[in-house]
């Protein structure tokens, strides 16, 4: 039998027109009024600065070749989400200055052309409202969403049980990637859903600190805890080692 082989050749434009395109799609993108949940993909300055001194009106001889699209350098790690999809974590120190916000058109253009650097993922933000005054808005492209672990606190003499199934495969602790624009209800209907706790339970939300040189620190309550607890001096639990933060079960 004969096989066919089609090849797709992607016809990729001179540098100038390149560039002339993706700016076009760029200002464009810019000069519509940002809403929340309006969409951009991420792009380094600096993968873009040398696709720019190529263009045949630059001065700089010394640029390097154009590769694939490189964000490495503002990329702190790859996790993957509630939804078990990679969300690429920005290194801190990233800012607005740092990088380009693109349309989705812009960046699939981009993408057909060069490519994404191996390894990488699609850098992938929305816009909120960080204002606190609604009769102000003030909405921007959200850079660094928050990033939650979630953990279950456990223990023997606990009258809730913990689902056998669940102790015996000790799954890893969830991430969960959340933006302004996310209800705190949703969230913790969800995290409650994935550390297999009821709907009707009523559960208390802690955030544990967890400092680099790895020495234990009390526990504080998240404000926004369901219900309203009974007892005010109701003790934190002990901190753990950080090693005990790998895993959904933590013993109390």
């Amino acid at each position: 039998s004969n096989s066919t082989v089609t090849n797709y050749i992607i016809d990729i434009p001179p540098i100038d027109e390149q560039i002339s395109r993706i700016k076009q799609l760029h200002e464009a993108f810019e000069s519509q009024p940002l809403t929340p949940g309006t969409k951009t993909y991420i792009i380094s300055n600096t993968w873009l600065d040398n696709v720019q001194a190529h263009a045949s009106g630059a001065k700089l001889s010394n640029a390097e070749p154009v590769g694939p699209v490189d964000n490495a350098d503002i990329v702190h790690e790859i996790l993957t989400d509630q939804n078990g999809q990679p969300f690429a974590r920005l290194k801190h120190e990233v800012v607005g200055g740092l990088v380009a916000y693109f349309p989705e058109e812009a960046w699939n253009l981009v993408v057909q052309w060069y490519g994404l650097k191996a390894g990488q993922v699609p850098i992938v933000r929305q816009a909120v409202d960080t204002s606190m005054d609604p009769q102000v808005p003030n909405v921007q492209f959200e850079l660094h969403p928050v990033v939650f672990k979630i953990h279950r606190l456990w223990a023997v003499s606990s009258p809730l049980p913990i689902p056998q199934i669940m102790k015996a495969k000790s799954p890893p602790a969830p991430i969960f990637i959340m933006s302004r624009n996310d209800k705190f209800q949703d969230f913790l209907k969800s995290i409650k859903q994935r550390a297999g706790i009821e709907p009707p339970q009523l559960v208390r939300v802690w955030t544990i600190p967890i400092f680099s040189d790895e020495k234990t620190a009390a526990a504080a309550p998240v404000g926004g805890a369901s219900p309203p607890l009974s007892r005010a001096s109701t003790p934190a639990p002990e901190a753990k080692a950080a090693e005990d933060w790998t895993k959904l079960l933590v013993e109390a």
